[in-house]
C-alpha cells in the first residue's frame, strides 16, 4: 500500500488499512460485535458513567453499551473510567508521523492539513494527574461516505472504544505504586511487575502487534521504564484483540496489513497472560 504516491507503507496513524479490512467483512463484524442491539440496553449498561453520546450517527449509546459488555465485571473494578463523550472530527497532521509524544500540535480539524483523508483520530483517553479518573473521547470519523459507509465507521469506533477502555485500567496499574493484582491461584503481584511480564511477551514477538502499534515501533518495543507509551499502545491492541476476536496486523513480508481473526494460536503464552490480566482481581490490602 502507498500513501500520497509514495512506495512506503502507510504509517500506523493512517486508518486506511483498518477501514478497508472492516469494509470487506462489515456485515460479519457488525453482528460479531453486537452493534445491532436495541436501545433498551442503554441505561442498564451505562449506569454510573457520564456518557455524552448521540442516539443517531456513527456511534451511539447502545453501541457503547455493546462494547462495555465485552469486558468482565471485575475489569471495571480496576478501571478509572468515569465518562465517555463524542466530539467533532480530527485528523493527524504529517508532523505526527514518528512524533513522540503526540501533542495537540500534531492534529487538526481541517482535512486539508491532514496526513491523508483517512488519517483520522478515532479516540483519546484523558486522565487526571493522579490516575484516579479518566474520560474517553471518541471522535466522529470524517470519512468520504461514498467510500466508507457508516457501518465501517461504527466498527472502527467500536475497536477504538475497547482499546481506550484498556488504557483506563493499564495506566493506573502502571503509574500507581499501590496497585496489586491476584492473577489466579492466589498469586498476588504488583500490577507494574505483572505488566512488565506482558511487556516481555510482546517484545518477544519481534514485530509490532498490529498496524496501529507499528506507529510506536522503533525496531523494537521500547521498555516501558524508558518510555511507557509504545508498550501501552501495543498492550491495548493485544487486549482488545482478545476481547473482540480480531485485529488488523502489521505489514509484513512485502504484504500490506491484513485482518487476522484470533491470532494468538501462534503465541499461547501471550494469550494466557492477557486472559489472566483481563480477569485479575484487585488486591486492596
Amino acid at each position: 500500500m502507498s500513501l500520497n504516491g509514495s512506495a512506503q507503507p502507510l504509517p500506523g496513524l493512517d486508518m486506511k488499512p483498518e477501514l478497508d479490512c472492516y469494509r470487506s467483512i462489515r456485515d460479519r463484524l457488525w453482528i460479531d460485535l453486537g452493534l445491532y442491539v436495541s436501545r433498551v440496553l442503554d441505561e442498564r449498561m451505562l449506569d454510573g458513567l457520564r456518557v455524552e453520546m448521540p442516539y443517531d450517527g456513527q456511534f451511539t449509546k447502545p453501541n457503547v453499551a455493546s462494547i462495555l459488555g465485552r469486558f468482565s465485571a471485575v475489569w471495571y473494578t480496576r478501571s478509572i473510567l468515569k465518562g465517555i463523550r463524542f466530539a467533532r472530527p480530527l485528523w493527524f497532521k504529517p508532523s505526527a508521523v514518528d512524533a513522540q509524544p503526540l501533542t495537540p500540535e500534531h492534529v487538526t480539524s481541517q482535512p486539508a492539513e491532514a496526513l491523508s483523508p483517512t488519517a483520522v483520530v478515532p479516540g483519546y483517553t484523558g486522565a487526571d494527574d493522579t490516575y484516579c479518573e479518566a474520560t474517553i473521547t471518541l471522535y466522529e470519523l470524517g470519512l468520504d461516505e461514498d467510500q466508507y459507509e457508516e457501518r465501517v465507521a461504527t466498527i472502527a469506533l467500536a475497536w477504538t472504544l475497547a482499546h481506550e477502555i484498556v488504557h483506563t485500567v493499564a495506566w493506573p496499574e502502571w503509574f500507581r505504586a499501590d496497585r496489586r493484582l491476584n492473577v489466579g491461584a492466589d498469586t498476588v503481584i504488583s500490577s507494574r511487575d505483572y505488566l512488565l511480564e506482558g511487556y516481555r511477551l510482546l517484545a518477544d514477538l519481534g514485530r509490532p502487534f498490529s498496524h496501529y502499534a507499528s506507529a510506536y515501533w522503533s525496531g523494537r518495543l521500547i521498555d516501558p521504564r524508558e518510555d511507557p507509551v509504545p508498550f501501552h499502545e501495543a498492550l491495548a491492541e493485544a487486549v482488545t484483540t482478545e476481547v473482540l476476536g480480531f485485529v488488523v496486523g502489521p505489514a509484513a513480508h512485502g504484504h500490506g496489513p491484513t485482518l487476522e481473526h484470533h491470532p494468538f494460536g501462534r503465541h499461547p503464552a501471550l494469550r494466557r497472560w492477557i486472559i489472566n490480566y483481563l480477569h485479575a482481581y484487585p488486591v486492596t490490602r
